[in-house]
C-alpha cells in the first residue's frame, strides 16, 4: 500500500547505567515493549501495546491509523503527542470533527537489563499491517 506521505523516524530515549548504544541494542521484549527505532507515516495502520484507558477501548492489542505529529517543543527528540484514530474508540472525542483521533504521548518504561534498572522512554506502538496470530 502506497501512503503517499514521508516517513517519520523516532528513536527512543533511554536512560541507565549502560552507554546509549549499549541500551538502544536492548530488544523491545525487555524494555517493556517499546521499540528502540519507530518508523510511521502519517496513514501507517498501528497497533497499541499498552492498556492506557480501558474503558475508551484503549487497550493492548488496539487497532488504529496515524492522524497527525505533534511537536510543541523544539528542543524535544521525540514529539509531544501522536494524533492516533483508534477503530473501536469509546471515549469523549479530542477533536469534535474527528471524535476517535485520540493523542498519545510517549510512554516511560522501566526495566532491568544485566542487574541495572534502565528507562526507555519511546510511544507505545507497533506497525500493524500485518499481525501474528498471537494479536489476532
Amino acid at each position: 500500500m502506497v501512503i503517499g506521505h514521508p516517513v517519520i523516524k523516532f528513536v527512543a530515549e533511554n536512560r541507565g547505567c549502560f552507554s546509549p548504544s549499549e541500551l538502544a541494542a536492548v530488544s523491545s521484549d525487555v524494555a517493556c515493549g517499546l521499540s528502540q527505532n519507530l518508523l510511521i507515516s502519517i496513514g501507517s495502520r498501528i497497533m497499541l501495546r499498552k492498556n492506557l484507558w480501558t474503558d475508551a477501548g484503549l487497550v493492548n492489542g488496539a487497532l488504529g491509523y496515524i492522524a497527525g505529529v505533534v511537536f510543541t517543543d523544539r528542543d524535544r527528540t521525540l514529539p509531544n503527542y501522536l494524533l492516533i484514530e483508534f477503530d473501536g474508540y469509546l471515549g469523549p472525542p479530542f477533536l469534535p470533527e474527528h471524535p476517535k483521533v485520540v493523542p498519545i504521548h510517549t510512554f516511560k518504561g522501566d526495566f532491568e537489563h544485566e542487574s541495572k534498572n534502565c528507562t526507555r522512554i519511546q510511544f507505545p506502538i507497533v506497525l500493524a499491517w500485518a499481525i501474528t496470530i498471537h494479536k489476532c
